[in-house]
């Protein structure tokens, strides 16, 4: 018996697919081709480059605390910005108005110029234009350490050797005070800094009174002395009730004669109910 012979079938050979029949390739090759197109954009790009960077300082009127900036100072911040807009990709130098980090520069001239309060920037993107508009501190009393003064912002900061005209701000000094002055340093706290203004913006609209302050001195946590421009004090409590000890003071003042103020030392307001004051 002749046995059954068994026929073999082939199978179909499957090709493999190549890697541009996969459609994860053409998504990828897409993405990448957006990817540079975008890159290309926002740092190559001549529609996106800067061409002209302005700085511009506020128009203001001159007064005590309040000065110009500098040409010198608007010079040294552009070149600051320049150098902070400028970056370097594949060794080519671009400056792309999209790449332009509004706080890190503001952060850098602010650190850098401490007599320099606010910043607005203004990007004008068809005309590749990047404007700068500072604005300066306004100094509210000089800080002084012996003949060594600074003006003084309103959050206690040091921020700038004063002019001519600064020299009418009351001064705040500290005696025997040996800190090292440093510019865009806080060298008060600026509750103590706010009750000094308070107690000099009282006293200047009290009218009866008729007192010039000159400066205040520090002396400890529990007694500020106020200096008059005739040369005497009043010494105040901080850590009381301060309405209190000014409402003496007017009662005080009205004992004296206008004409025998120059020959007073000090009218003491810290204790009790009364101001009881001293002549030399």
């Amino acid at each position: 018996m002749i046995g059954k012979r068994r026929i073999k079938r082939h199978q179909p050979i499957k090709r493999k697919k190549t890697i541009f029949q996969y459609p994860v390739f053409w998504l990828t090759l897409a993405f990448v081709l957006l990817g540079s197109g975008l890159f290309y954009l926002i740092c190559f790009a001549s529609i996106v480059q800067i061409k002209n960077i302005r700085v511009e300082k506020e128009v203001i009127a001159i007064s005590p605390g309040i000065d110009l900036i500098s040409n010198q100072t608007i010079q040294n911040i552009n070149t600051l910005i320049e150098e902070e807009i400028t970056k370097k990709i594949f060794s080519q130098e671009i400056k792309s108005i999209l790449l332009v980090n509004n706080q890190k520069i503001t952060k850098e001239i602010t650190d850098q110029f401490p007599e320099i309060s606010q910043i607005d920037i203004e990007k004008k993107y068809s005309q590749g234009v990047i404007n700068f508009y500072l604005s300066r501190k306004r100094g509210l009393a000089l800080w002084c350490q012996e003949m060594n003064c600074f003006l003084l912002d309103k959050l206690g900061i040091i921020f700038s050797q004063p002019s001519e005209i600064d020299q009418k701000l009351f001064r705040i000094t500290r005696p025997n005070d040996q800190e090292e002055l440093i510019l865009g340093t806080t060298i008060i706290d600026v509750q103590k800094l706010t009750q000094i203004l308070d107690i000099f913006s009282t006293i200047n609209k009290t009218e009866d009174l008729k007192l010039i302050i000159k400066s205040f001195e520090i002396e400890s946590n529990e007694k500020l002395n106020i200096i008059t421009d005739e040369n005497w004090r009043i010494y105040l409590n901080p850590k009381e009730n301060v309405d209190w000890q000014l409402t003496k003071l007017e009662a005080s003042l009205k004992e004296i004669p206008l004409e025998n103020r120059k020959n007073l030392e000090y009218i003491e307001l810290r204790f009790n109910n009364f101001a009881p004051y001293k002549y030399r």
